[in-house]
């Protein structure tokens, strides 16, 4: 065998495995759907609600059994029963009846 045919045959094997790799097709991966809600612990299969289900607390959308706070136990759940609280102090206190001085004669 001469050098001129040992690159020929060297050649022609690269080009080989370079079109078996081409036509070799990777397997397809499974598509999540990025519709579902997050709810993680009961393993929920229902879509997303877009217009109510975003929690504010935790930036997550939920189905609409799972769109509040307790239901899906929230990471943010004190923070928001903490702002519940002082709105309702908040609105009970500007409710409160003062009783003016009565001025003697």
């Amino acid at each position: 065998m001469t050098l001129q045919n040992v690159k020929e045959e060297n050649t022609s094997m690269s080009e080989d495995i370079t079109n078996v790799e081409k036509n070799i097709t990777k397997p397809k991966k499974k598509k999540r759907n990025n519709n579902l809600c997050h709810y993680v612990e009961g393993n929920c299969t229902k879509k997303q609600s877009m217009s109510v289900g975003l929690c504010k607390w935790c930036q997550k959308t939920f189905c609409i059994n799972h769109r509040l706070p307790e239901s899906h136990n929230c990471i943010g759940l004190q923070n928001c029963k903490t702002q519940a609280f002082e709105l309702n102090k908040k609105k009970i206190g500007n409710e409160k009846c003062y009783a003016g001085k009565v001025t003697s004669i």
